[in-house]
């Protein structure tokens, strides 16, 4: 086993053993991390399984793996950074629409008609920059500077737990 790790080639036998979904990705595992306030992989794996209702917990060794992983970055390097700060009036009426939005979006709505609807509310609101509007999300609700596609992050997440955490954050 130690000669084919000191194999540079030997990640190519494991192809098979790797089972991931397509579409989630480590910058997703590390914001859904982010945004649970994980302190354990398990916390994770019930937006996964939710997501990705026939992925096997036991049969994605590397999976857990990731997880594992993305739970131990986010606790040593995003946890001490995460500074939120209290949104505008401008960014509440703003959150106020993305949850009627949500909450008069069907389930089969896809992250990109997500993130064409938080657009269009960015540009209704008129934001001098549209970046801001985005960045307004990362920052108030997120914590953070920087973050995922917001249609992407919702759709992953849960239309309600998506919801709940906007309210959440308007509140304080």
């Amino acid at each position: 086993k130690i000669e084919k790790i000191n194999n540079p080639l030997w990640f190519i036998n494991l192809k098979d053993q790797i089972k991931i979904p397509e579409t989630l990705t480590f910058n997703m595992i590390l914001n859904l991390a982010s945004v649970c306030n994980a302190d354990n992989e398990k916390i994770l794996w019930s937006f996964i399984e939710n997501y990705y209702p026939k992925i096997k917990k036991r049969e994605s060794i590397f999976l857990n793996q990731l997880l594992e992983l993305g739970v131990n970055y986010y606790k040593k390097f995003i946890s001490p950074q995460k500074k939120y700060r209290k949104a505008s009036t401008k960014e509440i009426d703003g959150f106020k629409m993305m949850i009627k939005v949500l909450e008069e979006s069907s389930e089969g709505i896809t992250s990109e008609e997500l993130q064409t609807k938080i657009y269009e509310i960015g540009m209704k609101l008129e934001f001098e920059k549209l970046r801001d509007w985005f960045s307004a999300f990362y920052e108030v609700v997120l914590g953070q500077k920087e973050g995922p596609r917001i249609g992407s992050f919702i759709k992953f997440y849960g239309k309600e737990n998506s919801i709940t955490l906007l309210k959440k954050r308007m509140e304080n």
